[in-house]
C-alpha cells in the first residue's frame, strides 16, 4: 500500500469483521488486496474504540463457532 494511509470508516470495519466471522486469520484478512488497511492501524483502533473492540470479540466468536459446527 503506497501513499496516505486509508482511513478506517464503518464500510471498510464491516467488512474487516465480515472477514474475520468468516474464519479468516488476521493475515488472511490484511492479506486481502480489497482491504486497503494494516493489521498495526486496525490495532491502533481496536484499542481506542470499546464499540469496535466488542465487535471484534463478537465476529471471532462467531468464526470460533462456524468451527465447531
Amino acid at each position: 500500500m503506497a501513499g496516505r494511509p486509508r482511513k478506517l470508516n464503518r464500510k471498510l470495519e464491516e467488512q474487516i469483521l465480515e472477514l474475520i466471522a468468516d474464519g479468516l486469520t488476521i493475515r488472511q484478512v490484511f492479506d486481502k488486496p480489497e482491504i486497503e488497511y494494516t493489521w498495526s492501524s486496525f490495532r491502533k483502533e481496536l484499542i481506542k474504540s470499546e464499540d469496535l473492540m466488542m465487535r471484534y470479540s463478537q465476529a471471532k466468536q462467531l468464526a470460533i463457532d462456524l468451527e465447531i459446527i
